[in-house]
C-alpha cells in the first residue's frame, strides 16, 4: 500500500470538471462560466479545506504531534495536566522607622516595572527593618527578580525609607507550553511508573509548578536516601526558590512522618544544585572583542547543555566549542580554575550535588 498524496486545489478542480463533463456528455461543462465549472471550483475548495482538517487530525492522533486541547486530552489519559502560570513571590527587606506598618495590599515595583503586592501586614522592628511577604500582580517569569534589587514603593507611607528584593523574588512561570507538556507526556509514556524508579522522581518533581528540569541522585546522602535536584530555567540563576523546593518536597514526601507519592521507606531530599563557577585563561587568535564574545557564548552553551548534578564535562568539549566560535582561527586553553583559584586538572566537575557555570574568562593574544 502506497502513501496517500493529497491532491492540490487545481487537481481537485480539474477532477470535478472531468466528472461533470463525463456525466453531462461534454460540451457545456467545459465553458468557463458554466454552472458546472463554478460548482467544480466551489467543491474543490471545500474538499481542500476538508483535506487540511484531516491532515491536522492525522498529526494529532498520537501524543507526539498533538497540540492544545488534544494534547491536554492525551495528557489527561496518563494522569498529567498542563501546569498553570505561576506568580513570583518572596520577601522584601524594607527599611522604615521603627513601628511603621507596611499594610497588606501595598504595592512595590522592581526596576523592570513589575508590580508586587504585600500579602500581610508587616511592622518595622527596633532596627528599622521589616520583612515583607509579597506576590507578583501578574503571573509569569517576567516578575522574577534577582537578589538585592532596589524596589520602589508605588504610594506613600509615613516613615518609609527604602526596600530591596532580599534573597530574590522567584517562582514566576508561563502557562506550560505545548512543547514542555508534550515532553513530560512522552517521558511518562516511555518511562511508565515503577514504584520509585529514578524516572518516577523526575516525573513527580516536574509535575509541580516552577520546576522545568529535575534529576534523581540515588543514595546521595547515604543508604536509603534519594536526592532530587530541581531547577527553573525561567528564573535568575536557575533557582526555583525555597517555596517551590518546599512544595516539591511535600508532594514527594517528607521522611518518615509525612509520606507523599514516593515509597514510604525513601528518605527523599529535594534541593537546588549549587552553582560552581569555573574560570578560563585562553590564548586566542584573533584576540578581538567580537571573537571573545563569540567564544564566551560557546562556552556558556557547553555548560547549559551539560547541566546535570554530578556530571563531568570533558575538557575536549570546551576546545571543540571554542573552535566553533565565529571568526576563531586558533586557540589554546592555558588554564581552568575553580572559584577558589585552584587549577582544574582533567575534566570539569562541580561535585556530586553541583552544576558548573562559566565564571571569568581572561584572554591573551596567541
Amino acid at each position: 500500500m502506497t502513501d496517500f498524496t493529497r491532491p492540490t486545489v487545481q487537481q481537485l478542480y480539474a477532477q470535478n470538471k472531468a466528472y461533470f463533463n463525463a456525466r453531462l456528455g461534454g460540451g457545456l461543462s467545459l465553458l468557463r462560466w458554466a454552472f458546472s465549472s463554478i460548482l467544480s471550483a466551489v467543491l474543490a475548495q471545500s474538499v481542500n479545506d476538508l483535506y487540511a482538517w484531516l491532515e491536522t487530525l492525522v498529526i494529532q492522533v498520537t501524543p507526539a504531534g498533538a497540540k492544545r486541547l488534544v494534547l491536554d486530552a492525551w495528557a489527561g489519559v496518563f494522569g498529567l495536566k498542563r501546569k498553570s502560570a505561576a506568580y513570583a513571590r518572596g520577601t522584601l527587606v524594607v527599611t522604615a522607622d521603627s513601628g511603621t506598618t507596611i499594610a497588606a495590599g501595598t504595592e512595590f515595583k522592581n526596576n523592570a516595572g513589575q508590580r508586587f503586592r504585600v500579602l500581610e501586614d508587616a511592622t518595622a522592628d527596633a532596627n528599622d527593618e521589616a520583612l515583607v511577604s509579597v506576590r507578583a500582580v501578574s503571573a509569569g517569569p517576567d516578575s522574577n527578580t534577582a537578589a538585592n534589587e532596589d524596589m520602589a514603593l508605588t504610594g506613600a507611607i509615613a516613615g518609609y525609607q527604602s526596600a530591596t528584593s532580599g534573597d530574590g523574588l522567584s517562582g514566576g512561570t508561563h502557562l506550560e507550553s505545548d512543547d514542555d507538556l508534550r515532553a513530560r507526556l512522552l517521558f511518562r509514556i516511555q518511562n511508565p511508573p515503577r514504584g520509585g524508579a529514578d524516572h518516577d522522581y523526575v516525573q513527580w518533581a516536574t509535575s509541580r509548578g516552577g520546576v522545568t528540569r529535575a534529576w534523581t541522585l540515588p543514595v546521595i546522602y547515604g543508604a536509603g536516601t534519594v536526592g532530587v535536584a530541581i531547577i527553573n530555567d525561567d528564573n535568575p540563576g536557575l533557582d526555583p526558590g525555597q517555596a517551590v523546593v518546599d512544595d516539591v518536597q511535600q508532594y514527594i514526601g517528607i521522611y518518615p512522618n509525612q509520606p507523599g507519592v514516593a515509597p514510604v521507606t525513601a528518605d527523599v531530599r529535594v534541593f537546588v544544585p549549587a552553582q560552581k563557577a569555573f574560570n578560563f585563561r585562553i590564548a586566542l587568535g584573533p584576540n578581538t572583542p567580537a571573537v571573545q564574545n563569540a567564544v564566551n557564548a560557546e562556552l556558556n552553551d557547553v555548560f547549559r547543555r551539560n547541566i546535570k548534578p554530578g556530571a563531568s564535562i570533558p575538557r575536549s568539549h570546551f576546545n571543540e566549542a571554542i573552535s566553533l566560535a565565529e571568526a576563531e582561527h586558533d586557540h589554546q586553553i592555558l588554564e581552568i580554575t575553580d572559584a577558589n583559584g585552584d587549577p582544574v586538572v582533567g575534566d570539569v566537575w562541580a561535585g556530586v550535588d553541583g552544576i558548573g557555570v562559566l565564571g571569568n574568562v581572561n584572554y591573551e593574544a596567541l
